[in-house]
């Protein structure tokens, strides 16, 4: 019987297995060295190698890239400076500085529920050195203004922490109903003020009469109430009168009709009456939920000769910051955005003449309403001149802002043109658009420390001291010829740069910094230039607390809008107190010197609001604080 031999593996099957696994080593090493650098995890979405537990590090070094140095931007040519230099403008300096600042890993931010704050602000505060954060361990909270629904997020904010939102400017001043009311409360405010009649006239005419009228449910149907009752509505109309009735619900110039206010129709209380009934709506469609609520309207007085450019009318979009309510700190944009009509005005005797009232975009809608423009970029071919996008005349060189100067009609007459009109721009038109905004914010403020106290139990408590609160409000302006000044038609308070940032030449106003600069103004970023002039701010501080006595709050208080004012750019300056620039303004009325402002803010002023308003323009006069011995900052010169 034969012997079986006994299996095993042969030396050349041994070799042939080893040769292969060394092979197999030496296309993995190759591949591996052979993958290009992965870029750094972003700190808010922490990186994780999924399937790679027993990941271990390559010992190769990776190729550091180099930091891009953006171009340097020339300085924008301004050839209407050349007779009169704006006492605040930006020569050169609207495009910011795009370096980005170290990281902060200990400050975290957290935007609204909207598109625009996560696609647009939230880059930038990332921009500034924030992360990002879903939670209640932020720093900064961006978003809109706290309606009544969620005044409970005030409560929750974190210590130290800043809020994009104030309680009560919604219902002070931010809805169509509270801007009404608080026209019709302006008389008897300024009443025990110890300025002249004239002076008061001055402070109620920022905005045209303005009375809300609302449909109530009752068990005999819908009953028209007006607020303030019809004879106060009587007082103060005159014949003839164009109206613009507002659904208060209702946005971008949706639901408004205009009315005309014959003589015949003020006759009598009743014949009043009967005119509200036809021009007031019942019930108001909600075309989006198919459903109908009582009429709920505004009804404002109508500017029937507004100024144009050449033959369109428009308003101005104008952009204002408070850092601070008590005290009040209130800085401003250099710059407004008009919205032009793509229709001429052409009713210039216009209520007399009523042929042109059904003409809706020629009166009431401008170039967003859908009803005059079906896409927005198409607008752009429906004027005659290069559309202006900031009321500013060096914006990109030859085109833009310079045909706003170049087209401005302050009534009937021949158009003042180019260097006239920047001259009464400057001298005249922009002062006056700084006394008009701060006349229904010093109005205010009584009501919202009202507000203020009903959230926290006291007005400027400890509780309130917790944190700070700042908004971006944004109000609409008209120039009224018969007046020859302007008047406010609303303030927005839920407002951004609503067209971002430039996408090619497609949108109108383009976001020039502004955004960012107002974030740092109050604060998202620590103010990073404090270690600039930190020591002469303390040393001046100091001065100054010896001689009029200062708390710990008070010196809290005051060393922030010092940083805020420190901190202006991209044509951001401080309004309110008033910059006290001397002769270096030129012939431009102070705001200081308004008797009317003056009274409005002396009424209700705490001690610690002197204190500011002292403090802040000492500050001014000693040539601030980044500003060298006899020299002011770039924001004046």
């Amino acid at each position: 019987m034969r012997r079986r031999r006994r299996r095993g593996v042969s030396t050349r099957c041994v070799s042939a297995l080893a040769l292969a696994l060394v092979l197999a080593w030496v296309f993995i090493i190759t591949h591996l060295l052979s993958i290009p650098e992965t870029p750094a995890p972003t700190p808010e979405r922490p990186h994780t190698h999924a399937g790679r537990k027993n990941h271990t590090k390559r010992k190769h070094h990776h190729r550091r890239r180099k930091k891009r140095t953006p171009a340097p931007t020339a300085a924008p040519t301004n050839e209407l400076k050349q007779a009169h230099c704006w006492p605040f403008n930006r020569q050169g300096r609207y495009v910011k500085d795009t370096q980005q600042k170290p990281v902060n890993k200990f400050r975290r931010f957290r935007v609204g529920p909207r598109k625009d704050l996560e696609n647009f602000v939230a880059p930038l505060l990332k921009k500034l050195g924030l992360l990002q954060t879903k939670y209640m361990d932020w720093n900064v909270y961006v978003g809109l203004q706290f309606k009544p629904d969620y005044e409970k997020n005030y409560l929750v904010a974190p210590e130290g922490a800043l809020i994009t939102s104030i309680p009560g400017l919604k219902e002070v001043f931010g809805d169509k109903e509270a801007f009404a009311r608080l026209w019709s409360s302006c008389a008897q405010q300024v009443a025990s003020l110890p300025i002249t009649d004239g002076e008061k006239q001055r402070i109620c005419s920022f905005t045209r009469p303005a009375v809300n009228a609302v449909h109530k449910m009752t068990d005999q149907g819908p009953q028209l109430a007006v607020e303030g009752g019809a004879q106060a509505f009587f007082d103060i109309v005159d014949t003839p009168s164009a109206w613009i009735v507002k659904p208060q619900r209702r946005y971008l110039s949706l639901g408004m009709h205009l009315a005309v206010l014959r003589e015949s129709d003020a006759a009598s209380l009743d014949t009043l009456a009967a005119w509200l009934s036809r021009e007031v709506p019942v019930e108001e469609k909600l075309p989006h939920y198919r459903t109908k609520q009582p009429g709920e309207f505004t009804l404002q007085q109508y500017v029937s000769r507004p100024a144009r450019l050449d033959k369109r009318k428009f308003d101005l979009r104008v952009w204002v910051l408070i850092t601070s309510l008590e005290p009040l700190t209130v800085f401003m944009l250099d710059v407004a955005f008009p919205k032009i009509s793509v229709v001429d005005y052409t009713a210039w005797d216009f209520p007399a003449n009523r042929s042109t009232v059904n003409e809706k975009c020629m009166h009431v809608q401008l170039m967003a309403a859908e009803v005059c423009v079906k896409k927005i970029e198409d607008a752009r071919h429906m004027y005659p001149y290069a559309y202006p996008g900031v009321t500013r005349p060096d914006v990109h060189g030859k085109v833009g802002g310079r045909s706003f100067f170049e087209n401005l009609r302050l009534d009937d007459n021949d158009l003042l043109g180019g260097e006239e009109a920047w001259r009464e721009w400057q001298e005249r038109l922009w002062p006056e658009l700084e006394a008009l905004i701060m006349r229904p914010l010093l109005l205010a403020k009584p009501a919202l420390h009202k507000h203020e106290a009903r959230i926290y139990g006291e007005f400027d408590g400890d509780l309130s001291r917790k944190y700070h609160r700042v908004a971006l409000v944004s109000p609409d302006v008209i120039y009224d010829a018969d007046a020859k000044t302007w008047t406010l038609e609303e303030i927005n308070t839920n407002g951004l740069f609503q067209l971002g940032v430039d996408d090619g030449g497609s949108s109108f106003h383009v976001d020039e910094g502004y955004t960012e600069a107002w974030l740092q103004m109050s604060g998202v970023d620590e103010f990073p230039n404090s270690h600039k002039y930190g020591k002469v701010l303390e040393e001046r501080l100091n001065a100054f607390c010896e001689s009029e006595g200062c708390t710990e709050w008070d010196r809290s208080v005051l060393m922030r809008s010092a940083h805020a004012t420190a901190h202006v750019n991209s044509g951001w300056y401080r309004v309110w107190p008033p910059y006290d620039c001397g002769s270096k303004c030129g012939p431009r009325p102070s705001l200081a010197e308004d008797a009317g402002l003056r009274a409005l803010h002396e009424r209700s002023a705490s001690s610690l609001a002197k204190k500011h308003w002292t403090f802040l323009r000492k500050l001014d006069r000693t040539a601030g604080l980044l500003g060298g011995d006899g020299e002011y900052p770039d924001y004046v010169v």
